[in-house]
């Protein structure tokens, strides 16, 4: 056995066993993700999708410049495609949301139970760092009724309407119309 003087920095060599254990890391993630390894699983995600808002022709929504075309297009994932997933993506930016409860058919025709949640969205969301004002953005869903029980209503049916949006742009100086229609599998 010969002792050899070695001229490395102790810095070089610790990037040196960075690097294989890095490479011996994704190269088991990688061997284990194949075979179905729950661990595996946790640690390797999918690409998502980014969201594009597509107009009613089917083509990309361009040139808005709302609150919500701002939020939804720096890469942050698949569109929402659902309330519960929209009011997430709006409160893990920084959003406030006040409710209103509205009877949208109204005291004359209380038995069908048509009610919906009328939502104002407020404050400033990150991370594009969009200040908005209460009256430049809101959202509404609907609610159906089972018997006594009364449940938000976001079954993804074939073209059925599961949330309005209507956003203020200041450059066009009108508000954007949005809606999440269910396709059957999801909202669109």
């Amino acid at each position: 056995m010969k002792i050899r003087d070695d001229k490395r920095s102790p810095l070089s060599v610790t990037l040196i066993i960075v690097a294989v254990l890095g490479v011996m890391a994704l190269s088991e993630i990688s061997f284990a993700h194949r075979e179905g390894s729950t661990l595996a699983k946790g640690l390797v995600q999918p690409l998502q999708p980014a969201c594009v808002v597509r107009d009613t022709a089917g083509k990309a929504a361009l040139g808005n410049n709302d609150p919500l075309a701002k939020l939804l297009t720096p890469g942050g994932g698949p569109c929402p495609s659902n309330v519960f997933e929209f009011r997430a993506r709006l409160l893990g930016a920084g959003a406030k949301i006040k409710t209103a409860f509205v009877a949208n058919r109204g005291v004359h025709n209380p038995t069908f139970g048509s009610f919906s949640m009328f939502e104002i969205v407020s404050g400033r969301l990150a991370p594009a760092g969009i200040e908005v004002a209460d009256g430049e953005f809101f959202f509404g869903h609907f609610t159906a009724r089972d018997g006594n029980r009364l449940f938000a209503n976001q079954a993804p049916g074939k073209k059925l309407l599961m949330i309005e949006l209507i956003a203020w742009d200041p450059q066009k100086q009108l508000f954007n119309f949005y809606e999440v229609i269910g396709d059957g599998q999801r909202g669109q």
